[in-house]
C-alpha cells in the first residue's frame, strides 16, 4: 500500500514567509542558517522510545550584538529522527525563544532565556500512516561571537520538556499521548544588517 504523507510544505513555507516579513520589519537584524543536534528520551503510552535528531534550517534573531538586554530568535527548518524501535521519520521544527543578555561586549553576546518549541514528524512506515506532533519549552542557553561588522557566529544548549501525541491512521485510528525529555546543541551562522552592532 502506498504512504498518504499529509504534511504540507505549501503551509509552511507561507508560515515563513509572514514570520520573515514581520521579523524584518525590525530596525535591525540577523538572518541566517543553523545546524541541530537532538537527543530526546521519550515515553509514549508507556513505551520508551529515544531518538536522535538532526536539523537545519533558516534562524532569525532581532539582537545579535546590539547593547540592549532583549533578543527574539526563530529558527525553522527541516528535521531528521531517528528512533531506537527501528523507525525514521521526516518533518518539521519550529522554536521561538526570547533570551536576556547576560554579558555584551561588542565582540560577543551571552544570553539565556525560555523557549517554546513544535515538531511535526511523519513516520516512515509503509502500511499505516503515523505523524508525531510535540509541543513544548523550557530553558536555553546561547552565544553570539561577532566576526567583523556583519557576521555572527553562534552556539546554543537548550531543554525542553515535549508534549508528544502521536496520530496513528486508518486501520488503527487512533491518538496515543507521552512526553520526552529534549536537549539541543545547536550551531548558527548569521548575517548582520548595520544596525545590529554593539554601541
Amino acid at each position: 500500500m502506498k504512504r498518504r504523507h499529509h504534511f504540507s510544505w505549501t503551509s509552511t513555507c507561507v508560515l515563513f514567509a509572514v514570520l520573515l516579513f514581520m521579523a524584518t520589519t525590525a530596525q535591525a537584524f540577523g538572518v541566517g542558517g543553523y545546524f541541530q543536534y537532538g537527543k530526546a528520551d521519550a515515553e509514549i503510552e508507556g513505551f520508551d522510545d529515544d531518538t536522535e535528531k538532526l536539523g537545519f534550517g533558516i534562524v532569525i534573531d532581532t539582537n545579535l550584538a546590539k547593547n540592549r538586554l532583549i533578543n527574539y530568535r526563530l529558527t525553522l527548518g527541516y528535521q531528521k529522527t531517528e528512533f531506537d524501535s527501528g523507525f525514521d521519520a521526516d518533518g518539521l521544527s519550529i522554536n521561538n525563544t526570547l533570551g536576556f543578555g547576560l554579558y555584551k561586549s561588542p565582540s560577543m553576546r551571552l544570553w539565556f532565556g525560555p523557549s517554546i518549541r513544535l515538531n511535526v514528524d511523519v513516520l516512515d512506515v509503509e502500511i499505516i500512516d503515523i505523524v508525531d506532533v510535540g509541543i513544548g519549552g523550557g530553558p536555553e542557553l546561547g552565544i553570539n561571537l561577532h566576526v567583523g561588522d556583519h557576521l555572527s557566529a553562534g552556539v546554543s544548549l537548550s531543554y525542553q520538556y515535549m508534549f508528544v501525541s502521536r496520530v496513528v491512521g486508518e486501520p488503527v485510528d487512533t491518538v496515543f499521548e507521552g512526553s520526552e525529555h529534549l536537549i539541543t546543541l545547536g550551531i548558527t551562522l548569521f548575517f548582520r544588517t548595520t544596525g545590529d552592532r554593539y554601541n
